[in-house]
């Protein structure tokens, strides 16, 4: 007898997905591959050795799996730092996800993980309030003192220092992409604010930029509805945009 799945549609992304993906893949690649080869080089190398009798010479292997050894212990040194950032990320993007689910219950659509080429959108939100698009960052904390996130209108730095990439461009990339993609499945023009949060840092105040929204989620929650865009949508606008980036989602997934 035939059987088909029950499943018609594939779910909608959840929060770390893409990142979760992207670490494991990493993890096999970069350590559990090196790590085989090491260990085949280890065993024909004591093989060698014990072979002394039918002399065969076991240099060869022995210098290969310490070459070996010492590249793979390298390579996890490194992944194991990177590792660390992308699990910690992952579970930044896990604390968003599940405050920003919350807003639900305030008739907001709430998407998670969009990924596209070379990079993902953190999540969206539609609802009465707007579109917003969010960036989520979850740096490092120094053990002592008090370290803050200072926005000038301009530019962020993270307890004095400047982040290598530009979180600020890449909260505004976001921001337009869905707005494309929104335009793609809808043909609306619609207005998508950008939004760059910190989990669990302070965020010092600044000169308002009305073009992005930067702060920490628990101010973000607290405060969404003085974040109202100048045009609210209605019910069935929230719906609309939503069943189209709903529909953008899973044909990605076909």
């Amino acid at each position: 007898m035939e059987t088909k799945s029950p499943v018609r549609e594939p779910p909608l992304p959840q929060p770390g997905d893409s990142s979760q993906t992207i670490m494991d893949d990493r993890w096999v690649d970069r350590v559990m591959l090196p790590l085989l080869v090491t260990s085949l080089l280890g065993v024909l190398a004591v093989m060698e050795w014990l072979d002394l009798a039918f002399k065969h010479s076991p240099w060869i292997w022995t210098v290969l799996f310490v070459a070996s050894a010492f590249f793979t212990a390298s390579r996890y040194r490194s992944m194991t730092i990177e590792l660390r950032q992308r699990h910690q990320g992952i579970q930044g993007e896990r604390i968003v996800g599940q405050l920003l689910e919350n807003m639900r219950s305030l008739g907001c659509r709430i998407y998670h993980d969009i990924s596209e080429e070379k990079y993902n959108i953190d999540h969206v939100i539609i609802g009465p309030h707007g579109v917003f698009s969010i960036e989520t960052k979850t740096p490092s904390m120094p053990s002592k003192g008090r370290p803050t996130v200072d926005f000038d209108g301009e530019t962020v730095t993270v307890d004095g220092y400047k982040p290598d990439r530009d979180p600020v461009d890449q909260a505004k990339a976001a921001a337009y992409r869905v707005r494309e993609i929104l335009r793609q499945m809808t043909g609306e023009e619609t207005h998508v604010t950008p939004v760059l949060l910190y989990v669990n840092w302070f965020v010092e105040p600044s000169t308002r930029d009305d073009s992005i929204v930067v702060m920490n989620q628990i101010y973000f929650y607290k405060t969404f509805d003085r974040l109202q865009d100048r045009n609210t949508l209605s019910a069935t606008q929230v719906d609309f945009l939503a069943a189209g980036l709903e529909r953008y989602l899973r044909e990605k997934k076909k």
